[in-house]
């Protein structure tokens, strides 16, 4: 891994049914549940001791839990009505294909845990310092690496199009230059000149002296 080298969490990716080709996280709706549990128990308690601090204790705690659960009630129970039983089930068991392969592979339960869901977004950047931290088996380039990634940002430069690296087996790599947009020369080539009758025939003149001197010699 080189130093400016990064990875990224076990963010399962899920395509959304409203859209075409478009991906969403399979955190969105824990995310989603976790900010409405947090939103309910922050207006519960706000409601719970503004009214008995208002009241100047005249109404006990017991009315105004009440008072407080029933605006708590109405002020959620718009946004959680619109969640589906079905649509959480179905992003559970995505999110538990992730876990389990995790396990398979022998990592440690809790770093999986981790990349699966501690991370905020798809694309947050875990570096080669964290890397260390949750993988067994993590090195900075060495000076043979490097040559080869300067190698493969010039070519970049060179071909002036994205470079496909993909790494076909352990004995080498394979470099595919994407040059399909190249432009091509579709200039017809140029036919030779005509010559006229008294080039041809000076030029035959000329053939015949050759011979006759190679002849000669």
């Amino acid at each position: 891994m080189s130093a400016m080298g990064q990875l990224g969490p076990l963010d399962v990716q899920l395509l959304r049914d409203d859209n075409i080709a478009v991906w969403s996280s399979g955190q969105d709706i824990y995310r989603a549940l976790n900010a409405l549990q947090q939103q309910a128990f922050d207006a519960f308690e706000n409601v719970l001791i503004n009214v008995i601090a208002r009241s100047g204790g005249v109404i006990s705690v017991k009315t105004a839990a009440h008072i407080a659960t029933e605006m708590t009630v109405g002020l959620i129970s718009p946004i959680t009505s619109q969640l589906e039983p079905m649509k959480i089930g179905e992003i559970e068991r995505a999110m538990a294909v992730a876990w389990e392969y995790g396990k398979r592979l022998g990592a440690d339960p809790a770093k999986v845990y981790h990349l699966i869901y501690d991370y905020p977004s798809h694309s947050f950047v875990i570096d080669y310092e964290e890397a260390k931290d949750l993988f067994k088996s993590v090195s900075l380039f060495s000076p043979s690496d490097y040559m080869v990634e300067a190698s493969i940002a010039l070519l970049q430069v060179v071909a002036e199009q994205p470079i496909d690296l993909r790494m076909q087996n352990p004995e080498g790599i394979f470099i595919k230059l994407n040059l399909e947009n190249e432009e091509e020369d579709d200039t017809p080539p140029e036919e030779p000149e005509e010559m006229s009758n008294d080039e041809t025939e000076t030029t035959t003149e000329q053939e015949r002296v050759n011979q006759n001197h190679n002849v000669a010699t």
